[in-house]
């Protein structure tokens, strides 16, 4: 009995993160849907020259956050 209870809390809790999660998707006709098949994953972009422009223009008007610094990695490998 209790392993049902947890199976249906858990049920319970999955679906409820799966709506408040798509709720928290905004719905701007300029984006893409999401893909969800491999179909999807494979169709071409339409005007993706100008989506790309757009993302651009979007990232630049976001501030970069305080004392944020750019960091540079490079493993020199020897044997």
């Amino acid at each position: 009995m209790d392993k049902k209870i947890a199976g249906l809390l858990g049920a319970a809790a999955a679906l409820t993160t799966m709506t408040a999660a798509n709720a928290g998707v905004s719905s701007q006709s300029s984006e893409l849907a999401p893909a969800t098949t491999y179909r999807d994953l494979l169709a071409p972009i339409p005007n993706p020259i100008a989506s790309l422009k757009a993302d651009d223009a979007r990232l630049a008007e976001i501030p970069a956050a305080e004392g944020t610094q750019v960091a540079q990695y490079h493993h020199h490998h020897h044997h």
